[in-house]
């Protein structure tokens, strides 16, 4: 049974705007995101649920059957609500912010078997520092960690380096790879982040709900 631990402390705010619904639902999403609830978790019943919100039943079932469309949770007769497997995809990732420290993280992954898109291409860096090489190999993929799909990932690699390795950067992670082949003509890496809303092509991709928050990460990595 899925643990009641801070559901007392849901709190409804009437200044926000928000549907009361609405607001049990993101209250289910951090229970989600902070493992709370586990995946095959089964939720207390509505009636439990109801009494510990201090809200009307139906909107708990309300907020239980957005999750439920989103694939998070999943009603079963005789059983109860479960936690879906999905649900591993919105525990926090940590956003690394030292190189060494992103290359350790990033051997948990793995690319998706298939390769999106490959071919050569340029850039846009815009008022990004650094200067273009004359040319550059495009790879773009999906990241699994966990079996789940997390990151797409548009690479673009200086022609020259890329040939160093092409078999191994096809089908590993490039930053390890780099890091192996390339560590001595490292001299800057950084990375910016912005956050948007999932469009429709990333939703195919990550099986993700169109809409939903996702963060937006450029790394820069320059010889000098």
């Amino acid at each position: 049974m899925a643990s009641l631990q801070q559901i007392k402390a849901f709190q409804s705010s009437r200044r926000s705007g928000q549907p009361l619904y609405m607001q049990v639902v993101d209250h289910f999403r951090r229970h989600l995101t902070e493992g709370l609830w586990q995946p095959n978790d089964v939720l207390p019943s509505l009636d439990v649920l109801t009494e510990a919100l201090g809200v009307a039943r139906v909107t708990v079932r309300d907020a239980v059957k957005i999750l439920a469309d989103e694939g998070l949770l999943r009603p079963e007769r005789g059983r109860g609500t479960i936690v879906t497997d999905k649900a591993r995809g919105h525990r926090p990732l940590k956003l690394e912010t030292k190189f060494d420290n992103l290359n350790s993280a990033l051997r948990l992954d793995r690319p998706a078997v298939t390769n999106i898109a490959e071919g050569t291409g340029m850039p846009v860096i815009g008022d990004l520092p650094g200067t273009l090489a004359n040319t550059y190999y495009y790879i773009q993929r999906v990241h699994l960690r966990d079996e789940l799909r997390y990151c797409v990932i548009s690479l673009y690699l200086d022609e020259a380096v890329f040939a160093r390795s092409p078999d191994r950067f096809r089908v590993e992670l490039a930053i390890p790879v780099l890091n192996e082949i390339a560590a001595d003509d490292i001299a800057h890496v950084n990375q910016y982040v912005r956050f948007g809303k999932c469009d429709e092509d990333t939703s195919v991709q990550l099986e993700y709900p169109a809409g939903d928050p996702v963060a937006h990460i450029r790394r820069v990595i320059s010889q000098w």
